[in-house]
């Protein structure tokens, strides 16, 4: 009995795959295989030319498809050239099949033509060989910086042996090169000149500290931005193993329109190592390799065509990027931030900075202060912080004193604001709202749109606060998010807070939007300095405790005045290129020589990159594509303002057209909602066309309803 329903399963189950079987079979047969359009019919071409051109366009689509799947973060070069294997393989299998019907000789020559035209396909070698003809491989250079003596176990015993620490470089003047020589793009570039005098600010050339080149050198120059940071790449257990630490450095050319910037694509590599080895003696590593480029880069400058003309470019190192610790790193400062000296641009010192909410003018470092205390080692040492000389200070038109830079990410997302929304919820907590109903208010609120990317996550809070003050932890881009509609959630679980702490919070509210504006003025940069200081006041005044991070907030206007937006200052998309090489290592086996194997994997996705801009209309394309990205039906989007009122006019996204035009439903602004911070609109009958381009601000923004319907405007507006 027990036999027979065994047998019963079986046929049950094969009758179950059967059936699994047949579902595969329709779905199989619903795929239609079209036939590519990439291969042009010429009427003036003999049939033996045509096959010809068809195989040469072959032979490059495939070295296209090779590079594509190379490209990948997942991708190890054995699966790419295994990958081009089987394709190539594929291609002369279908000769064979084809040859009843060809013939032998013509399909003799069909196979011989696709062999040549796939030639450089056959090797990796000869695939890297064809992309450094092409302009597209930047080969990185190894250069040792240090020899360490490592114990080697074999079958024999223990052995003493010399291994070499490397760092690897791919050329910053051949990467320029290998995206300025496509002139789509090096007529595109904006210059210096392009923003003299020119109000209000909209790009980081507009600050004083471009205008300042300029009339130094008295004539347009590529500026560069260069950012350093340490992140994990194998490590099993994470950041937990500093053994597994590198240290990456990336560049950014400035003379980009603003709307590009920050595009990925667009930052390169500048140099990585093992952070254990680059670290200990930097601004020493830093001299032999990365200076001595951007020296002969400021000396020399490139050759380029720009907008019909053969131009010289000098090439300046404008700023220098990166969180509290690597700009102290990069700057030879002192890297303890609970004594002594700790802000880079002023001297107060860590006991000082306490109770501190406005700036004293005579403690503000200068180049020339600096430029001093290097002659005296025992106290304007201490004074300024200095632990060592910054090399880049050997730049002609740089000086880390006046490169006054700050990170908002760093500074807020991941400090001060995770210190301010602790201090929220405690207060929360101590007025009888209990920290589950604020996680539950957080989960249920319906995130939509580009909030729905990176929506908070729920709160953990200890029973009784630290001495230092509650902590709240997330991510930059959840915290921003919950920063921005904290009040609106608020409203939408209906509770209710005005203590003197959420009046604080809203005030935040205020700064958020100017820090984070796209184009600000000098009215508004005044406006910014009194509401910083107010709200430090404040802070300090309800218990918060104050840190370096919120302390350089008092310096935010002066560095907007002298850099520009402080957005393009933030690190977040150079951090982002870091997912490249962490999500290689996932796959990645060889550990040999890491720096080496990164930065190979970085030239071939620059490969792509460049592949890419150089197949004709790739800007339009770019910002075509990334329009279909943004704007989705639904959103709302500032497309104008009130002369009267000097209110923002909103439109809800009803469709794109043609990629560039956006067909809106007029919104009629009701009020500002001070309580959720929030603008209240209703819809209306009218409708209307605007570009992409003509719009205020070209980020899109949810429409969230609860009774009423609110925007969250991102930024202040002028």
């Amino acid at each position: 009995m027990e036999e027979d329903n065994a047998e019963a399963e079986v046929e049950a189950q094969e009758e179950e795959e059967e059936d699994d079987d047949d579902d595969d079979d329709d779905e199989e047969e619903a795929i239609i295989i079209m036939p590519a359009h990439d291969f042009p019919d010429e009427p003036a071409l003999s049939p033996m030319e045509q096959m010809k051109q068809n195989c040469k366009i072959f032979g490059e689509k495939c070295m296209e498809k090779w590079l594509q799947f190379s490209s990948h973060p997942d991708a190890t070069v054995k699966s790419a050239s295994l990958s081009c294997n089987l394709m190539l393989t594929a291609a002369l299998d279908v000769i064979e099949i084809c040859k009843p019907f060809l013939g032998e000789q013509t399909a003799a020559l069909v196979y011989n033509s696709i062999k040549e035209a796939t030639k450089p396909m056959q090797t990796q070698k000869q695939r890297m060989n064809y992309l450094t003809s092409l302009g597209y491989f930047v080969e990185p250079k190894q250069y040792v910086i240090d020899y360490q003596n490592v114990n080697i176990r074999t079958a024999e015993g223990v052995h003493l042996a010399q291994r070499k620490a490397t760092v690897a470089i791919p050329s910053i003047k051949q990467s320029l090169l290998a995206v300025l020589n496509n002139e789509e793009i090096s007529n595109a570039l904006v210059m210096p000149s392009d923003f003299t005098n020119v109000t209000p600010m909209t790009h980081p050339f507009c600050g004083t500290r471009t205008q300042n080149c300029l009339t130094a050198l008295g004539e347009d120059f590529l500026a560069l931005q260069l950012f350093m940071d340490e992140f994990t790449t194998t490590c099993p257990i994470g950041s937990k193993s500093s053994c597994y630490k590198m240290v990456g450095c990336y560049i950014r050319l400035l003379n980009f329109p603003v709307d590009l910037l920050s595009k990925l694509e667009h930052i390169f590599l500048c140099f990585i190592a093992h952070a254990s080895e680059m670290m200990g003696e930097l601004q020493i590593q830093l001299s032999k390799t990365v200076i001595v480029e951007l020296k002969e880069l400021e000396t020399h400058g490139l050759m380029i065509n720009y907008r019909g003309h053969s131009r010289h470019f000098k090439v300046i190192l404008s700023t220098l990027t990166a969180d509290n610790l690597g700009m102290h790193q990069l700057g030879g400062l002192i890297l303890s931030f609970s004594s002594h000296n700790v802000c880079r641009m002023c001297t107060v010192t860590a006991d000082s900075l306490k109770g501190m909410h406005t700036l004293d003018p005579n403690e503000e470092k200068t180049a020339a202060g600096y430029d001093e205390s290097l002659q005296n080692i025992n106290d304007m040492w201490m004074a300024y912080g200095i632990t060592q000389e910054c090399s880049f200070n050997s730049l002609e038109n740089f000086h880390i004193i006046t490169n006054v830079t700050v990170d908002i990410m760093h500074d807020l997302l991941e400090g001060h604001f995770q210190k301010m929304v602790g201090m929220v919820v405690r207060d929360a907590m101590t007025h009888g709202i209990p920290l589950r109903r604020i996680n539950n208010a957080i989960n249920a609120f319906k995130f939509i749109g580009p909030d729905n990317e990176n929506p908070p996550n729920t709160i953990s809070m200890p029973a009784h606060a630290p001495e230092t003050g509650d902590k709240v932890k997330m991510g930059a881009n959840e915290m921003m998010t919950l920063v921005k509609l904290l009040p609106l959630i608020f409203r939408c679980a209906g509770i209710t807070l005005n203590t003197p702490i959420w009046q604080l919070f809203m005030k935040l509210q205020r700064i958020v939007d100017i820090l984070w504006a796209h184009v600000i003025d000098e009215n508004t940069t005044a406006m910014l300095d009194q509401l910083i200081q107010n709200y430090l006041r404040d802070f300090h005044r309800l218990g918060g405790n104050m840190t370096v991070k919120a302390h350089l907030m008092l310096h935010y206007p002066r560095v907007i005045r002298e850099m520009g937006p402080l957005r393009h200052l933030a690190c977040m998309r150079f951090e982002a290129k870091h997912r490249h090489f962490t999500q290689y290592a996932k796959v990645n086996r060889c550990h040999k020589n890491l720096p080496k194997t990164l930065a190979s994997k970085s030239t071939i996705m620059f490969a792509n990159s460049l592949n890419n801009m150089k197949k004709g209309n790739y800007l339009t394309s770019l910002r075509t594509s990334r329009s279909m990205t943004k704007y989705k039906k639904g959103l709302a989007v500032v497309y104008g303002i009130n002369e009267e009122t000097r209110e923002p006019v909103f439109g809800e996204i009803v469709d794109l057209l043609n990629g560039n035009t956006l067909q809106l439903i007029c919104l009629t602004l009701e009020e500002f909602d001070d309580a959720t911070h929030c603008y209240v609109i209703q819809g209306s009958p009218n409708r209307t066309q605007v570009h992409v381009d003509a719009l205020l601000y070209p980020d899109p923004m949810p429409i969230y309803t609860y009774n009423r319907r609110y925007i969250r405007l991102r930024e202040h507006l002028l």
